[in-house]
């Protein structure tokens, strides 16, 4: 241990500094030490009784926040990896604002003011509302959980933004939805298999992630129906594919390349380098999620067909293919098909009763899309 200028004795155990007590009493925070340090070394928590919620420090709440979140990663209803990296990097920035060493229990509205005001100069507003949520949930579990004695008063300024600012902010936006046109040009410009993920993108709704997991079994050529539950919301995703989809998805299977490794080889996608087109990087840290970075060969091959044919628009990318999808969708009107096939979470009391929903209708609101895609301008 080592005497820190706060006129306590503190460690550094994995990457977190952790306080044993005042400089008046070596012994105290030795023995302190003894007692936790074996806890914390392994990354888990002491006992009850060892640590004091009224001297914790914003620093070590986030640590111990952080701990938990990693220790649910993988299991069944757990956040991932690149989840839990997105909330270390929340923490960080909020420590920054909030300082390492302040302790938890003395922050008041001014402080989460000062910090909301951080995060707005930053981010958009989703992100905003993201952000705050993180933080919020970290102090609700720690008072949860025992490790702070009292939930902070937040204040009326560390309030997420509105709808109507949300909805504003979009409004200054450009448009995130192609013409039928454009799309044509971009599906004749692409070649195999990026033909046949923009045609999926706009027959039903398909995001760049969703190829980095898309396996062989998912796909049915013969029925002409992709099955599958999708990763975010645990929902099950049916989409009736359109002739041009099969034909471009059967292209693509036929010049399949072999996988690097044997985790690969159910993937229905994989590149030329024999790796999945999408996936996450997380850096961890004494085995702590801390960073994380993505990869995403499918937006960078579309970029290069948009740029060819001259479609370049801020905002405008593969993600707005499943917001065309939706937008064209919506004037079939039945709102439970177009959920089912874009993997969301049925409305109120439908998601509790709705049991099943028939590929018939799902049929009809691809082909209503297929029909827009073929004829519009």
């Amino acid at each position: 241990m080592s005497a820190h200028p706060t006129g306590r004795w503190v460690k550094k155990i994995r990457g977190v500094l952790r306080y044993f007590g005042s400089w008046r009493d070596p012994k105290a925070a030795r023995d302190k030490y003894l007692a936790i340090g074996p806890y914390l070394h392994r990354g888990e928590s002491p006992p009850d009784g060892s640590g004091d919620p009224a001297t914790l420090t914003a620093g070590e709440l986030f640590a111990k926040f952080l701990d938990h979140k990693n220790q649910l990663i993988e299991t069944a209803d757990g956040p991932s990896g690149h989840t839990v990296a997105g909330y270390a990097a929340v923490c960080k920035l909020a420590l920054k604002q909030l300082g390492k060493h302040k302790a938890a229990a003395s922050l008041r509205p001014d402080d989460f003011g000062r910090l909301r005001r951080s995060f707005a100069t930053q981010y958009g507003a989703h992100r905003l509302n993201n952000s705050i949520t993180v933080v919020r949930s970290a102090f609700r579990w720690a008072h949860d959980n025992g490790v702070l004695a009292e939930s902070p008063k937040f204040g009326t300024m560390f309030r997420k933004a509105s709808r109507s600012s949300i909805r504003s902010a979009r409004a200054k936006k450009a448009q995130r939805k192609f013409t039928a046109s454009e799309l044509r040009q971009a599906v004749d410009t692409a070649s195999s298999p990026l033909k046949a993920m923009i045609l999926l993108g706009i027959n039903g709704g398909f995001e760049s992630a969703q190829f980095g997991t898309l396996s062989l079994a998912d796909v049915d050529l013969d029925a002409g129906v992709i099955n599958l539950v999708r990763n975010k919301t645990k929902v099950t995703r049916v989409v009736t594919l359109w002739a041009e989809t099969v034909a471009a998805l059967v292209e693509a299977l036929r010049h399949r390349p072999a996988p690097v490794t044997e985790k690969h080889k159910s993937l229905f996608f994989i590149t030329r380098w024999g790796n999945p087109y999408w996936g996450t990087n997380v850096v961890r840290e004494d085995g702590l999620a801390k960073r994380a970075s993505r990869t995403d060969a499918i937006a960078q091959e579309f970029r290069k067909v948009l740029k060819k044919l001259k479609i370049i628009r801020a905002g405008v990318g593969f993600g707005s293919l499943r917001h065309t999808f939706r937008t064209v969708a919506d004037e079939c009107r039945d709102t439970n098909a177009i959920c089912r096939v874009m993997g969301h979470v049925l409305r109120g009391l439908d998601d509790s009763y709705v049991t099943e929903i028939g590929v018939d209708r799902i049929r009809v609101v691809t082909d209503h899309v297929r029909q827009w895609y073929l004829t519009a301008k």
